[in-house]
Order: C-alpha cells, then structure tokens, then sequence
C-alpha cells in the first residue's frame, strides 16, 4: 500500500530538510520557508490540538484564509487523525450551521471578522471546542478563540507527553482512511462525497503524469484552497512530487511574479484568468488569429521570457481565456483546468 500524503510529508521533510518547500508573502517581504520548518508547523501545531483534545475522526473546519498559518493547520490536523472540512470564507451562517448539524466539528479555523461574524454560532453549537485564529485575539485569549501561535505552543510544551500517541495515530492512515466528509467545486458549490487519502494518491499522479511533473519551483496564485481542486494541485500535489511552491500574495500583478520567481508550473486563478491580466503582460498576448500557433522563432522568445522564461505547463480552476490559449498553444505549454476533462474527480 502506497504512503499516504501526510506520511508522504514526513519522508520528504526527512530526506529534503534544508531544501525550500514554500514560499510566502508575510510583512511585506517573500520568505523562502524549508521542508523541516514547514514540517515543525504541522507537527507541533497536531500535538497542540492533541493537548486541546482532538480524537481521530473529529472534524477540524477550516474557513478560507491566504494566511500561511491555513496550510500548517490543515497538514498539522491530518497528521492527528482529525477529518478536515476546508470551506469559502464567505459561507454564510445558515449553511454553516446546516453543516455543524450534518458534521459537527470541534475546532474551527477562521479569520478574527470571520469569527465576530459566526461568534454566535460558535457559542451555541456545544461541539466546537476551540476557534483557532491566525492572529493572537485583540486583548488576548478570550473564550473559545485562540491563536495558531498559542495552539503551537502548546504543541511544543508537550511534545514528550503526546509523542508517540501522534507517531502512532500518523503511521496508522491508509488509502481508504477519509481526509475531508465533503468536496467543494471551483465554483464554491458543496459536494457531499468523502475526500480520502488513496483518491488523493490518484489525482497527484495523474497531475505528474498529465503535466510531466515538473521538478522545479512552482508559482501559485493566490488560490482559494478551499476548493478541492486548487487544494490538491497547490498543497498535496507539491508534497507528493517533492515541488517547491511559491504562494502569491492577492492582489499581486503576475508579471512581475513571473519574471521575479521563473516559475515551470502556474496555477492560475482569480483576477489572474480575467482579461486585464492579458493586458498586464502586454503586446506578447496581442498575437494575430493567424499565427495563433506558428509563430516565429523570435515572436515564441519573446513570448517565453515575459512568462519567465521556463514556464512548461499551466494549472487552472476554470478554463484558460482566449489570451492564455493563445500563449499555450504558441509555446507547446501543457494545460490543465478543473472539469470533467481534469485527470482527477474531485469535483
């Protein structure tokens, strides 16, 4: 039986500790973040939820965040056994508690207006035992909220104490194990069909295979990893082919990125697919209908280097407009979107 992505993780971080596994936007600045930081993230903040008291099976909701904190909590909560039901920001209360009832959960990520927001609901519904914000609460802990920090912290503290209960429960996960009660499409819309760790196996290989796995850093956008798709190619996809990611800040102009980080694979989503981005980068998106694909030497140089000159496949939630096809198909890029057609059924 194949390893699971969690215990994919830990090998990777093992094997690759000194190597650069993430890249964030924290403060304004870019950090190049390496496998065994990003895995003492994960693993101290599961031993915190441990001390908290997380059982296997549990349901660890997480709202949509571009906080970094978001990937650490999701890896750190698979690593305890605990099923996670990453969510859009902006689900509303009504749904929110529909699902409560439907999988109730006992801890919840969210951003501090996020939580103000479902406060209520938090308060009411016995099973949540704690709010996990990314940011220490204004004033201190207070109630159910705490923060990421204070959750690792107590990871840390305890580490000796819940040690081998966390190796055990880690090694224990197999392929048929269930990661996720739920799916969510590109679209935002909810799907109720278990996520679990073989069929996640299988959508990282098809990807690898689809796109010819590109062993070098990846660009991201700024991706809702809420949705399952963007989820599997921006988080586990990278774990399980051993990729760097590079997370852009939202908002942030692509081509500047591109030329700054020279990305091989682009995961494109939001503003980045709408027709400004086109403009953004240029007169090398303006090519004649004509010459849509053979186009000159020269015309196919320039093109390549105003997408950072090593670009060799294209990733994306919805399918690429005219500006993006245009440029695939003049450079031969591999393309992938979220579909029927997508090497994967997670949607």
């Amino acid at each position: 039986m194949s390893l699971t992505v969690v215990q994919r993780f830990y090998e990777l971080a093992k094997q690759q500790a000194e190597a650069p596994a993430l890249g964030i936007w924290q403060d304004g600045e870019y950090h190049e973040l390496p496998w065994w930081f990003v895995k003492s993230k994960a693993k101290h903040f599961g031993l915190g939820l441990l001390e908290e008291g997380a059982r296997e099976g549990e349901c660890f909701y997480l709202l949509a965040s571009p906080h970094p904190t978001w990937s650490y909590a999701e890896l750190g909560a698979l690593t305890v056994g605990l099923r996670t039901v990453p969510l859009p920001a902006e689900i509303g209360a009504e749904r929110l508690e529909a699902l409560f009832r439907i999988h109730p959960p006992v801890f919840l990520f969210a951003e501090a207006k996020d939580f103000a927001r479902l406060r209520p609901l938090c308060e009411r519904s016995k099973g949540v035992r704690r709010v996990i914000l990314p940011e220490e609460p204004q004033g201190g802990p207070e109630g159910l909220a705490r923060s990421f920090r204070r959750v690792f912290n107590a990871g840390i503290r305890f580490e000796s104490k819940h040690h081998a209960a966390y190796r055990r429960i880690r090694q224990g996960l197999t392929e048929d194990r269930e990661m996720s009660p739920l799916r969510v499409a590109p679209d935002g819309a909810l799907e109720e069909k278990p996520l679990r760790y073989g069929e996640v196996n299988e959508a990282c290989a098809k990807l690898s295979h689809a796109l010819g796995a590109a062993k070098a850093p990846r660009l991201l956008s700024a991706a809702d990893l809420s949705r399952s798709f963007a989820r599997v190619a921006c988080l586990y996809w990278p774990i399980f082919a051993a990729l760097q990611s590079v997370l852009a800040p939202r908002g942030e102009a692509l081509g500047p990125l591109l030329r700054r980080f020279r990305p091989e694979a682009l995961f494109l989503s939001g503003p980045w697919l709408e027709a400004k981005a086109g403009e953004e980068l240029g007169k090398a998106f303006a090519l004649p209908a004509e010459k849509k694909v053979s186009l000159g030497w020269l015309a196919r140089r320039r093109l390549r280097a105003k997408l950072g000159g090593r670009l060799r496949c294209l990733i994306g939630d919805a399918a690429p407009p005219p500006f993006w096809a245009r440029a695939a198909a003049a450079l031969r890029l591999a393309t992938l979107a979220a579909g029927p057609e997508a090497p994967n059924f997670l949607l």
